[in-house]
């Protein structure tokens, strides 16, 4: 069975909405995206590559699905670890609006039916590390049904106030930490398995 790993991207006040652009999300007047772009080093970078390196296939959630499949294709595969993954490796999209016919991105395919029981499915069809990247809406149902194997969280040093959280609903989840360190720049980044 495959490793279902998730990276997240967090501010200190635990703001998981718009890191990479003003106008990515911006969902309920959020207006303070981009907030990881000041941060990016050869740490992070690294980082990067080392997980997309590790993975064998991707889960998305539509949003980041549609942001990615309009940036990557566009990259050259040549000398490019994380873009040579991202366009190569089997691509898995949890939907209720897009269609199979809709996915256009190179090896991408619709996680069709119970959710759950689609994701269960993926992971049953690997054997190494599933990558997922932001998708934190997807999250959500994976964290309450105890699918993440683990949870990688970078926390940057910023506070955004008001948006959407990575941890959006109450429940108990004991979490263990296996790993820590931090980038030139602040960045903490933070492994964490169940506990």
């Amino acid at each position: 069975m495959g490793t279902l790993v998730s990276q997240t991207f967090v501010t200190l006040d635990g703001v998981t909405q718009a890191p990479g652009s003003k106008d990515e999300d911006q969902r309920d007047g959020f207006e303070n995206g981009g907030w990881v772009v000041p941060f990016v080093d050869d740490d992070y970078i690294q980082n990067a590559i080392a997980m997309n390196q590790r993975a064998e296939a991707y889960m998305l959630g539509r949003g980041t699905y549609e942001q990615f499949a309009f940036w990557w294709p566009q990259r050259p595969t040549d000398g490019d670890p994380i873009s040579t993954a991202l366009n190569t490796l089997p691509k898995y999209v949890a939907s209720t609006t897009l269609r199979p016919e809709d996915l256009t991105w190179q090896n991408s395919h619709l996680i069709e039916g119970d959710l759950v029981e689609g994701v269960r499915r993926v992971k049953n069809a690997f054997a190494g590390d599933i990558a997922i990247s932001g998708s934190v809406t997807f999250l959500q149902p994976l964290l309450r049904h105890r699918l993440i194997d683990e949870l990688q969280v970078l926390v940057f040093p910023v506070v955004v106030g008001p948006g959407h959280r990575l941890f959006r609903e109450a429940l108990p989840y004991s979490l263990q930490l296996t790993e820590s360190r931090t980038t030139s720049t602040g960045v903490q980044i933070q492994t964490w398995v169940p506990g």
